[in-house]
This record gives C-alpha cells, sequence and structure tokens, in this order.
C-alpha cells in the first residue's frame, strides 16, 4: 500500500485527506448530488497533494515552516 511507502508524516496526512476527498467525489458522482459539490471535493484533493509538491501552502504548513527555522531578522 502506499502509506508503507511514504516516510514523512505530513506527506502521509496529505495523500490520506486527497483519498478522502476523491473517494467523496466518486461517491458524490454516483450519488447524483449537485457538481458544485463533486467540484469542491477534487479540489480538497488536489490541494492536498499541492501541499506535497509545493503547490499549495497552508497556514498550519507555513505555521510549522516558521515555527521550525529562524528565517533571519
Amino acid at each position: 500500500m502506499w502509506a508503507d511507502a511514504v516516510v514523512n508524516e505530513r506527506h502521509h496526512d496529505a495523500l490520506r485527506r486527497a483519498l478522502v476527498a476523491v473517494r467523496a467525489a466518486r461517491d458524490g458522482l454516483r450519488a447524483g448530488v449537485g457538481l458544485e459539490v463533486v467540484a469542491l471535493e477534487a479540489r480538497t484533493a488536489a490541494d492536498a497533494v499541492g501541499e506535497i509538491v509545493g503547490a499549495t501552502a497552508t497556514d498550519d504548513l507555513l505555521d510549522l515552516i516558521f515555527s521550525r527555522f529562524c528565517l533571519g531578522k
């Protein structure tokens, strides 16, 4: 399973959130919910993957970065 190959806990969490959102989008399509709901889930999944590849920076991630590194004054 992919979870065994992911070493970084933050990446593991992001992939888990992406998987949950993709499944929710799929289930929404199957259930016939509005496409805006499906699009929101797809966006959530894309944002989670974006956190791994550097395309998305959440407030939590920025707080983590600034709490661990001294970036100068």
